[in-house]
């Protein structure tokens, strides 16, 4: 019978031992993921300063889809203070820089045909913002009113030879 004692009282103590170590481990965990909600990381937006947090860009020329017969475009817009503009014309690389107000300006040249126009501009942080549009350079006279339809033609010259036939 001693025996029998002995071993329920080691059992117990070693189940005692295994519930005392669980009930430690879940109370530590509990305290953490209480400490990790209770005190919230900054995000690092939060951290920038308000002037930093947004890139801004606003292209005031050329217009977008743009016809002209000029083999340049004033590109004007408004960004940051000091932000680095990025232009592309069909695939070449531009680099200019926004004066203290915001302001920059670029001569494009155009090939013939669709030119697309790709402004990024980047902040300090190397966040960026970007406006894409499409100017058309042709040669050819805008001013010249639009040819007559020879369909139309075609169309009144088969009206008048059924008439006569009907006589």
């Amino acid at each position: 019978m001693k025996k029998e004692v002995f071993f329920a009282i080691v059992f117990g103590i070693i189940v005692g031992l295994v519930v005392m170590f669980g009930i430690y481990t879940a109370n530590n965990a509990l305290q953490q993921s209480t400490n990790q909600i209770s005190t919230p990381q900054p995000t690092p937006s939060a951290l920038k300063e308000p002037s930093e947090q947004k890139t801004n860009l606003t292209i005031l020329s050329p217009e977008d889809n743009l016809l002209t017969d000029k083999g340049t475009v004033p590109l004007s817009g408004k960004t940051l203070a000091e932000a680095t503009v990025i232009i592309f014309v069909n695939g070449v690389e531009h680099v200019v820089y926004a004066d203290q107000t915001g302001s920059f300006s670029f001569e494009i040249p155009l090939e013939g045909g669709s030119n697309v126009i790709e402004t990024i501009v980047m902040n300090k942080n190397g966040e960026q913002s970007k406006d894409t549009r499409t100017v058309v350079y042709s040669n050819a006279d805008l001013e010249a009113p639009p040819a007559t339809s020879s369909a139309k033609q075609v169309k009144a010259n088969t009206k008048t030879t059924k008439e006569g036939d009907e006589q």
